[in-house]
């Protein structure tokens, strides 16, 4: 027999809300930022926020034991062989009130 709208519709809502009780981090969002000369490029469709040598990635809310994978190009300045040029990748959050 096949389900009605209504059924449809009640079991679409439960795993919309189950989804939301799942909600573990809110406003995620990740920094990559370099020393001077460093460019950064994000190849993924998330939002961005430009910051100085870097960039600011908008991933929002994750549930838990979710995956976001981010590519980057990353532009490095000239420099001399076997310098080191900084890049430090960081996560921000808030923990979801549950």
């Amino acid at each position: 027999m096949m389900p009605s709208n209504l059924q449809k519709l009640q079991r679409s809502c439960s795993e919309s809300v189950g989804e939301v009780r799942q909600t573990v981090l809110e406003d995620v969002r990740v920094v990559i930022q370099g020393a001077e000369g460093v460019s950064i490029e994000l190849l993924e469709r998330y939002g961005t926020m430009s910051k100085p040598n870097g960039l600011e990635v908008i991933l929002g809310s994750l549930i838990s034991e979710a995956k976001r994978k981010l590519v980057c190009v990353v532009t490095l300045p000239f420099g001399e062989v076997g310098s080191e040029i900084p890049l430090v990748i960081q996560a921000e959050y808030k923990s979801a009130e549950l």
